[in-house]
Order: structure tokens, then sequence, then C-alpha cells
């Protein structure tokens, strides 16, 4: 199985690519702790890179939220769905961190 999130070093230029062209790169909770991930090592040494790129495979940067994920969310108590909720938007918000310029290339 291809990995969620990909990152392609070009030139100085570190390129992020939402992998999920089946589902239209819905924001997954796969996808939200790859990308966390990625933007994390490029915050512990952003040095090789002097911009970011954002972008989705496919014929969509991203649908959005993955609804039947966040539909089973509804199941859950409203304490515990704070938390979960919080974190799951906090791996794709942890991109303001980044001490690089960022650009969404939007397909």
């Amino acid at each position: 199985m291809a990995p969620a999130v990909l990152l392609e070093k070009i030139g100085k230029v570190a390129k992020i690519t939402l992998n999920a062209p089946e589902r239209l790169n819905a924001m997954s909770l796969e996808i939200a702790e790859e990308f966390g991930r990625i933007v994390d090592s490029l915050c512990e040494d952003p040095s090789e890179y002097g911009a970011v790129v954002i972008t989705g495979a496919g014929r969509a940067f991203s649908a959005g939220g993955d609804l039947g994920w966040l539909r089973l969310r509804s199941e859950d108590t409203p304490s515990r769905n704070s938390e979960i909720m919080h974190d799951y938007y906090g791996k794709f918000l942890c991109v303001r961190r980044l001490p690089l310029p960022v650009v969404a290339a939007i397909n």
C-alpha cells in the first residue's frame, strides 16, 4: 500500500503530496498522522529547504474531511470527541509552525 502522504525534495523545495487520489485526498486519520509527522520533521531541520509546496495526488487537492470517519466521531462521548478532534485538526494546522514559506498547489 502506498504512503498516505509523500515527501519529495525538488531542489530546495519540499513537496508534500496528499496521496489518496481514490478518495480525493479526503483528510483521514491516516493522512493527518502522516502529514503531521512530515511537518514535524521539516520543523526539526528545515536547513535543506527554502520552501514547501503542498498538493494532492490525482484530480483533487483534498475533498476535505473524511466524512465516514467524522460521522463515527458523533458516536463517542463529547469530551472524548473533543480531545480526538483537537488532535486531528492540530495535525493539519501544524503547518503554521513551519519556518519556511508554504504554497498550496491546488488542483
